[in-house]
């Protein structure tokens, strides 16, 4: 029921107990979820060099397992094996989700000429 970042055939990246430390997990929660990148890059979870990874879809019952394609799923993968932080087992990740409200207040701005 926790989110995890799979590939397009829907195996797994990375997000369940197999791949995420346990002590990380029940201190921080598996993933954080925040309103935009700007406020994400500046978050502590994201470290000094955050590798950012955009979904190309959402997956699961509840639309919480973020979609990237195999290219990006070997980056993933590869960036954590190089990283002394290990960011993925420490749960060092982010899902960026806009919220409708900022989207619509986005729209409002601009249909005013504020944008």
């Amino acid at each position: 029921m926790s989110p995890k970042v799979v590939r397009q055939d829907g195996s797994e990246v990375w997000g369940t107990m197999k791949t995420v430390g346990q002590e990380f997990t029940n201190s921080t929660g598996i993933v954080g979820w925040l309103p935009d990148l700007h406020f994400s890059l500046k978050h502590e979870r994201a470290g000094a060099n955050p590798l950012i990874i955009r979904a190309i879809g959402v997956q699961g019952n509840y639309k919480a397992n973020a979609v990237v394609s195999d290219a990006d799923a070997n980056l993933i993968r590869q960036a954590n094996q190089e990283s002394a932080e290990r960011f993925l087992e420490n749960c060092r990740v982010i899902f960026v989700v806009e919220s409708p409200y900022k989207l619509r207040d986005m729209r409002d701005a601009a249909a005013r000429g504020e944008l």
